[in-house]
């Protein structure tokens, strides 16, 4: 992302990342300055409310590794989906996700899949599908019961 421009703003540095995503600071190319996150994270969400075809409420936007694309959980209190946006316009924003309710988006390193969280199989599970709508949604392998993974701890 460091040294993407996404709309007015360039990607500059890192300042933190976590569970939630990842925090950058960005210059503002209009003013020459650079631009607390809060102005840039309304930045996004002005470009999110200008393009997308609902008034239901989005969460969780995440941009893609390249910084050309955008995937955001859309909900409407009855379906819950994932919506896919060419952040340079050209084409309009993309529903990627069908069937059950569907949160929580998050990139591939590469950038080729989203991975989400959905009910489509009638519990909660991990699924990830190609950033293109190409393909169906595959279900991520989960840990036999009583397994859980340590990430190399003890």
């Amino acid at each position: 992302m460091i040294g993407k421009t996404i709309g007015q703003y360039e990607i500059q540095s890192l300042l933190g990342q976590g569970g939630m995503g990842e925090v950058y600071q960005a210059r503002d190319s209009r003013l020459g300055r650079r631009e607390h996150r809060r102005r840039v994270f309304r930045f996004f969400q002005q470009r999110i409310a200008g393009i997308h075809p609902w008034t239901q409420p989005y969460f969780q936007p995440r941009i893609s590794p390249d910084g050309r694309q955008l995937a955001v959980a859309v909900n409407d209190g009855k379906e819950a989906n994932i919506w896919v946006y060419d952040l340079s316009g050209t084409t309009s924003m993309r529903r990627l996700t069908f069937a059950g309710k569907n949160r929580s988006p998050i990139w591939t390193r590469d950038g080729q899949r989203v991975v989400f969280t959905s009910d489509r199989e009638g519990d909660s599970g991990l699924f990830w599908q190609r950033a293109d709508g190409s393909g169906e949604a595959e279900r991520l392998p989960t840990a036999e019961a009583g397994v859980f993974h340590t990430h190399g701890r003890r």
